[in-house]
Formats: C-alpha cells, sequence, structure tokens
C-alpha cells in the first residue's frame, strides 16, 4: 500500500527521498510494504545477490536507486512505487543477472535495518533479523525525525 500523496522525487542535496504532495494528519498510513530480502544479518548480502539475480526488472532498478554513498546521480525509477498490480510480483523468465557485489554491499552498508522485536512488556529486545525495506530507505534520517517505522509480521 502507498498512500496517494506519497512520491519519489529527486532533492538537490539529498538524493532520491518519499515526499508528500499534500498534507495529511498525524498518524496515517503513508506505506506498507514486505522487505526486499531479509535474513540474519551474516547471510544478507547473499540472500539480496540471489534476489537480484531473478526478481522483476521494476525491483532490481528499485535496487540500484537507492543510495550507495558515492555522489552519482541516480535516476527516479521508471516505478518508484509499487502499484499492487500482478506485473509487480511477477517472478523473472530469463537467465540471472550478472550483479555488482562491491556495489550491493554499499547500498546494503547504508539502506539496511534490523526489524525490531518487542517483548510483552512493549520494550525492544535485540533481532537476529536484518533485511532492506525498499521504501523505508527513501525516508528522511533527520535528526529530528518527522515519522516512525513498525513491523508488522515480515
Amino acid at each position: 500500500y502507498c498512500h496517494p500523496a506519497l512520491q519519489v522525487q529527486r532533492s538537490p542535496r539529498r538524493g532520491l527521498g518519499l515526499v508528500l504532495t499534500e498534507a495529511v494528519q498525524e498518524g496515517t498510513l503513508l506505506f506498507a510494504c514486505t522487505p526486499f530480502a531479509a535474513a540474519p544479518q551474516a547471510d544478507l548480502q547473499r540472500a539480496v545477490m540471489e534476489r537480484l539475480k531473478w526478481c522483476t526488472q521494476t525491483d532490481f532498478d528499485r535496487f540500484f536507486s537507492l543510495d550507495d554513498g558515492t555522489d552519482a546521480q541516480r535516476d527516479v525509477p521508471a516505478q518508484p512505487l509499487p502499484q499492487g498490480r500482478p506485473a509487480d510480483a511477477a517472478p523473472c523468465d530469463r537467465a540471472p543477472r550478472l550483479i555488482d557485489e562491491q556495489r550491493v554491499e554499499r547500498i546494503l552498508r547504508l539502506n539496511t535495518h534490523a526489524r525490531d522485536r518487542l517483548n510483552a512488556h512493549g520494550a525492544s529486545t535485540d533481532s537476529n533479523l536484518y533485511g532492506v525495506w525498499l521504501l523505508p530507505a527513501l525516508l528522511n534520517h533527520a535528526c529530528r525525525p518527522t515519522v516512525s517505522r513498525t513491523y508488522v509480521g515480515e
């Protein structure tokens, strides 16, 4: 799910980011998504590499539009937000791609999150599950955050 007012835009000094095109009420759900890949920290890069070999071209383009720490200008993907169409989740029907493993490592270094786990009292506990979520990776990384994240299920 993506809120209709949510867009991916380029900021002159901050690269690609999620932007609201109209005001929304506090507490409004802006998007919900599953991870591009999730695994224990030691296995995450291998899981991402495998997913990139076979994923749709749309997801491939979305992944490689994420910041990798270089000053390279990355284009906004042709379909930057999931549309909920069957083609968005269709498996690849061609030979696996060759992937730049060093670039994947740079992207993961800047865009990996640990999945938060809460105990029965609502306190955060350690998690061994790490992943890359394509939309949350485009959120503003501000010192004074204006959004919150919640993991439900995956």
